[in-house]
């Protein structure tokens, strides 16, 4: 499967979560883009290019159980 769009990320998620705040919403897709990017050419490495979440110096991964869950059923969803 190519790497999905933000536009697909989006509807994906809210599908899944249709309340989802935009805080979630914004750092499960910096995590997602960051993991499964495959270069600077694909749809996601532009998903994390773009994207106006900015984690801290020291974050490795989603702050709190929410994003993670929702991280966690990205990567379900796109079977990576």
């Amino acid at each position: 499967m190519q790497d999905p769009n933000r536009e697909t990320l989006d509807n994906v998620i809210d599908e899944m979560v249709p309340d989802v705040d935009q805080w979630t919403r914004e750092e499960t897709i910096y995590w997602f883009a960051s993991e499964y990017h495959s270069g600077q050419r694909s749809n996601l490495y532009s998903v994390l290019s773009t994207s106006p979440f900015n984690p801290g110096p020291m974050a490795n991964g989603p702050s709190d159980w929410e994003s993670s869950d929702l991280l966690q059923r990205l990567v379900e969803h796109f079977g990576k």
